[in-house]
């Protein structure tokens, strides 16, 4: 899906805000003070507040949604399977407080569009967060996760096939995997904290179909590694040989290693 370039603009220089904490509340959450809201290009929506204008479920807020817009989710659990194919911020007021839990069962947060998600905890799922086979990417087209519990889900993170992401200020424990990468490419992972998932992070890509993907992963705190060297992160290479037109064959797998060349020594200060 593709929008003005404006609205996404103006998204780039909302989280700029961001991270410099100048933030613009809306009259209707000036009593939250959250350095993570940012001045959005559309309409504000709100989800479980009182009053009107506010919805019940996150879903049924981003049905009502439209380019550009932000949607603000107050505290409570929310017992939803959510699908976002629409380019939004979606903010929560804390992120112990504001959980999205899948039950369970299939995908909490699947996401088909170019989104700041921030200040949610996602929880019981197959998968957290799954994001996937989004358009030939602009360079100003960026997926945010920013300051996010993701726990006690099979997968917390799995990008398949998307561009342009940025993984920060996450808490990624108690998951089976915490981040996957299937042919994902331009992505950083910075100053997020891995803790207590059977594997931290794996990654795979195709060498016939895609060059080497940029990759960073920078200043990450691993509960697995305790040492002032870079810390590897393992992944997979396929190789594809085409023998003759229309045949292809696929060699065999080859192991792959990133790094995270500045690991941090003690857990990240994630806040929102």
């Amino acid at each position: 899906m593709m929008i003005n370039k404006w609205i996404m603009k103006g998204f780039l220089v909302g989280f700029i805000l961001i991270l410099t904490g100048a933030a613009i509340i809306p009259a209707n959450a000036l009593n939250i003070e959250k350095s993570f809201l940012i001045k959005s290009m559309g309409n504000w929506l709100y989800v479980g507040g009182g009053g009107p204008g506010n919805y019940t479920t996150i879903q049924s807020a981003i049905n009502a949604s439209t380019d550009g817009d932000t949607i603000f989710v107050y505290n409570k659990i929310y017992y939803e399977h959510i699908r976002i194919d629409k380019d939004i911020n979606l903010f929560g007021e804390d992120n112990k407080k504001t959980i999205i839990d899948a039950q369970g069962i299939e995908t909490a947060v699947e996401i088909c569009g170019y989104v700041n998600i921030s200040g949610f905890t996602i929880r019981n799922a197959e998968i957290g967060i799954l994001n996937f086979y989004l358009p030939p990417p602009d360079d100003i087209y960026i997926f945010f996760i920013y300051g996010n519990i993701i726990t006690n889900n099979i997968v917390g993170i799995a990008l398949s096939g998307s561009f342009n992401t940025i993984i920060h200020d996450n808490i990624i424990t108690q998951n089976q995997l915490g981040i996957s990468f299937f042919r994902a490419d331009n992505y950083e992972v910075n100053n997020n904290n891995f803790i207590e998932n059977e594997c931290h992070a794996y990654f795979e890509y195709v060498l016939f179909l895609q060059f080497l993907p940029r990759i960073k992963w920078k200043g990450n705190y691993w509960d697995d590694w305790k040492y002032s060297l870079p810390r590897v992160i393992k992944g997979e290479k396929v190789i594809l040989f085409i023998m003759r037109p229309g045949w292809i064959l696929k060699d065999t797998v080859c192991y792959w290693y990133n790094f995270d060349w500045h690991p941090a020594k003690n857990p990240n200060d994630v806040k929102c």
